[in-house]
């Protein structure tokens, strides 16, 4: 049988029977739903956000790996790391934006759709 490879977490999730979100939240798909989520979520904002960028994925051959990372046109990058439990900027459930070491944020993933993609 062939893995099932969506772009879209919820139905994701559903195929693979998590229909009660307290077992998801301590089941290790988690995290690769959570990642696949905020990935395709990003990707889709930045059709319309102020400052263009080009969304990539980067791995080594020795298997580190960055979720997503984020280019701008003027060669300015960002890495994004999301983690469903908490390194560049994390995405997390929570609601504040939290400084959590030098240069380093935790940004909740609801500022996605606050205010065109700014925190309130």
């Amino acid at each position: 049988m062939q893995p099932c490879i969506s772009e879209k977490a919820g139905l994701t999730a559903h195929l693979r029977g998590h229909t009660d979100p307290a077992a998801l939240a301590l089941s290790p798909q988690l995290g690769p739903l959570l990642e696949t989520f905020a990935v395709q979520e990003v990707r889709r904002h930045l059709r319309w956000a102020e400052t263009a960028a080009t969304a990539w994925h980067f791995r080594t051959a020795a298997g580190q790996e960055v979720d997503l990372v984020l280019e701008a046109p003027s060669q300015r990058i960002v890495g994004v790391e999301v983690k469903a439990f908490a390194r560049g900027i994390v995405l997390y459930t929570g609601e504040q934006i939290m400084p959590f070491e030098e240069h380093l944020w935790a940004v909740p993933l609801g500022v996605l759709w606050a205010g065109g993609g700014r925190a309130a």
